[in-house]
């Protein structure tokens, strides 16, 4: 499944860097004396061992499974019916209706097949979004708690110098060098103590530490 909402996140963190940096350039950062502590996250890694995220995947899958079953039961008719069609002689009565039945038929299997795919698009895109809402909500209660004012996403996976992926994930990553917090550990199980069907409530958070994989 494709993480389009979180490549979106990511270009909206490179658009708060660049913001940041601009108010620096301009004398209008943070005053002198005040620390900005900066923390990192995987979000990648959360998404992988996120039990609630995976359990609606894994629901997910099983559905896309059986719509694909159903369309499969469809096409064999229609292809029965198309063996019928070529024994009959074009012209005839027989052959206009199931010509026609075959039609609509084909007609009505690919605009439920359309509707189907936007379903479930929409549902994916649904998912994600509130993953990343509750995986945000977790991040800015841990960070308000503990002084950070930056958390940055980065990849905690070695780079394969022979997997061409990879290396484009390595070189297009927001963090370069990072020797600070890595809270996935943090926020991963803070989301996995959520009660299930939604986010976590601010009473059921207590993430401290500096926990590092």
């Amino acid at each position: 499944m494709r993480i389009t909402l979180i490549v979106a996140t990511f270009v909206a963190s490179v658009l708060a860097i660049f913001a940041a940096i601009d108010l620096h350039a301009q004398g209008r950062g943070p005053a002198p004396g005040v620390h900005c502590p900066v923390a990192v996250i995987d979000i990648a890694y959360i998404l992988k061992k996120h039990d609630g995220f995976n359990q609606a995947v894994v629901r997910m899958k099983q559905e896309l499974q059986a719509a694909d079953n159903n369309m499969k039961k469809d096409r064999d008719h229609m292809l029965k019916m198309q063996e019928t069609l070529k024994t009959l002689k074009p012209g005839t009565p027989d052959y206009k209706k199931l010509d026609e039945e075959m039609t609509e038929l084909v007609v009505n299997v690919q605009t439920h097949m359309q509707i189907q795919k936007k379903e479930f698009q929409e549902r994916e895109a649904k998912l994600y979004y509130q993953v990343w809402l509750e995986i945000n909500d977790a991040v800015k209660y841990w960070a308000d708690r503990n002084g950070v004012n930056l958390v940055l996403q980065f990849s905690g996976d070695p780079t394969d110098p022979n997997n061409p992926d990879s290396i484009r994930r390595t070189v297009q990553s927001l963090v370069v060098y990072q020797r600070g917090v890595d809270i996935t550990p943090i926020i991963l199980d803070e989301v996995n103590r959520a009660p299930a069907g939604g986010p976590a409530g601010p009473t059921a958070r207590k993430p401290t530490g500096t926990n590092t994989r």
